[in-house]
């Protein structure tokens, strides 16, 4: 009888507060909640900090010795985070979190009111 060896890669999907608590984060609001990279939260939103998804489970076990980059627990998953995906809910939420900003700050530079803006688009059929 011959064998075949079949290699199999584990992928995982989930909900971001399930994959935090799964690789034994602390939370989504604090300093550091991110499980794929060490931005800071007080860098999240300036586009010029350089995100290297750099995180690794060695690191997350050695960062919860002494309780850095969010790290609280040991993870639960060995499961190599270049093969977690988080949910599309999240990724879109911050899309639209940063198409939103955008908006502003043009109105804010090119000095649109609002009242403009909304007839600007008004023909616009958002549901």
């Amino acid at each position: 009888m011959r064998t075949h060896t079949i290699p199999i890669q584990l992928f995982v999907g989930a909900d971001y507060r399930f994959l935090l608590t799964v690789y034994g984060m602390c939370g989504a609001t604090p300093h550091y909640s991110c499980i794929f990279c060490k931005v800071a939260q007080s860098e999240r939103l300036d586009m010029k900090t350089n995100w290297v998804i750099d995180m690794t489970i060695d690191e997350m076990e050695a960062n919860v010795k002494v309780k850095k980059y969010g790290c609280v627990h040991k993870p639960l998953s060995n499961v190599d985070l270049t093969h977690v995906v988080p949910d599309e809910l999240h990724i879109l939420l911050r899309i639209i979190d940063k198409l939103i900003s955008n908006i502003i700050k043009f109105m804010l530079y090119t000095r649109i009111s609002l009242h403009v803006f909304r007839a600007a688009v008004s023909h616009l059929r958002v549901t």
